[in-house]
């Protein structure tokens, strides 16, 4: 990944999700509180809480990527265990990753 993406992954996509789920939650009692129960409590609140879960799902998705990378990671050569469960469930690394493809289009904030 070059470091033009990363920049725009954290400068704008990560910031725009920080700062529209801060406005969203500015005076309603959340303040402090973690992503996790912000999500939780959000999701408690009906249609009401929609835009919050949807902005607090796509920080913490932003978390998870940043978590996720490390110098020399990625590869070619999956785990074996991994392959061979993803083997076991869909036949297939490849029949996996088409399958996770589809369900993840189908996905707010996929695109």
């Amino acid at each position: 990944m070059s470091q033009e993406t990363i920049e725009f992954h954290y400068a704008k996509h990560h910031q725009a999700y920080v700062v529209a789920l801060n406005r969203l939650t500015e005076g309603q009692g959340l303040d402090g509180k973690s992503l996790e129960t912000i999500v939780a409590e959000a999701g408690q609140a009906g249609a009401d809480g929609l835009s919050v879960l949807n902005q607090a799902g796509q920080h913490w998705n932003q978390v998870l990527f940043w978590r996720s990378m490390s110098p020399g990671g990625g590869g070619d050569k999956l785990p074996a265990v991994l392959e061979k469960k993803l083997n076991q469930d869909f036949g297939s690394f490849d029949k996996f990753k088409e399958e996770f493809t589809n369900a993840g289009m189908r996905q707010f904030g996929s695109g």
